[in-house]
């Protein structure tokens, strides 16, 4: 897992640069199949991307993602509860 979660725009900048799409064009509300014409090989990639983010999405949950709001809520939420163990493991205990 990495160290922190990344923010909106730096997940943002990930999709733009591993789909070669312009920046601009990723917004919250931007849907991967009407959008930006992703087909079945770009909607794989997307499964990749988050193992890249070592975030595990099984193959049939990327073609329920539509947007990219979606996809990083996705992101968010699962590296979130993938960090919370660890952290625990850790021996990281909040402040008495």
């Amino acid at each position: 897992m990495s160290e922190r979660v990344l923010t909106f725009d730096e997940f943002r900048e990930g999709l733009a640069r591993t789909f070669q799409v312009p920046l601009e064009s990723l917004r919250d509300d931007t849907n991967f199949l009407e959008d930006l014409a992703f087909d079945s090989l770009r909607m794989l990639q997307l499964g990749m991307v988050f193992e890249e983010l070592d975030v595990e999405m099984p193959e049939e949950m990327a073609w329920g993602i539509q947007t990219v709001g979606e996809a990083y809520a996705y992101y968010t939420t699962a590296a979130q509860a993938d960090s919370t163990p660890s952290e625990q493991a850790s021996g990281a205990h909040p402040a008495s």
